[in-house]
């Protein structure tokens, strides 16, 4: 469209040199202003247009920019959920080995109080065993003290009768 143009724009020109007329001067430069404008209007258009295709591809290259950000974000966000999750499973799994550590202590803890009431008992135990073989030796030794005297009163008694006896016999 442009080589036409000029090629028209040339053409006339060259009829009006031709004609050393001022009216063809001034048409001649009148198209020559024309002409100028319009090269001016599409240098102008093809500079808007660069302009507008770089923008275009500036926002194209934006978006996608922004798509692989949300992308990013999306697989940032999964991995941090899945870690939580993990984290999440990690912490219930620490808090029941816990809780089984305190029922464990509490066992522990309920056998010793078992273990300190069955040695007080048989402390009481040791103790009335003792008191009873203290009991029982006392008793012996009195069986034995008693019996002793019985044994003494009746070596008297004897004594005594065989002293009468005796006495008697003269």
């Amino acid at each position: 469209m442009k080589t036409i143009k000029k090629l028209v724009l040339s053409v006339a020109m060259s009829g009006l040199a031709f004609s050393n007329s001022g009216y063809a001067q001034e048409a001649g430069d009148s198209i020559k202003i024309k002409l100028a404008n319009e090269e001016q209007v599409a240098k102008q258009k093809e500079v808007d247009d660069e302009k507008k295709y770089k923008r275009e591809k500036e926002i194209k290259k934006a978006k996608h920019k922004v798509a692989n950000q949300d992308e990013d974000v999306k697989s940032a966000r999964a991995k941090s959920d899945k870690k939580a999750e993990t984290l999440q499973k990690s912490q219930n799994k620490t808090d029941d080995k816990a809780d089984e550590l305190r029922k464990s202590q509490n066992k522990t803890d309920d056998k010793a109080e078992d273990l300190r009431k069955a040695n007080i008992k048989l402390a009481k135990e040791e103790s009335e065993k003792q008191k009873a073989v203290k009991k029982l030796e006392n008793k012996t030794e009195k069986i034995r003290k008693d019996e002793q005297k019985d044994a003494q009163n009746k070596q008297d008694e004897t004594d005594k009768k065989t002293k009468e006896a005796s006495e008697k016999k003269p």
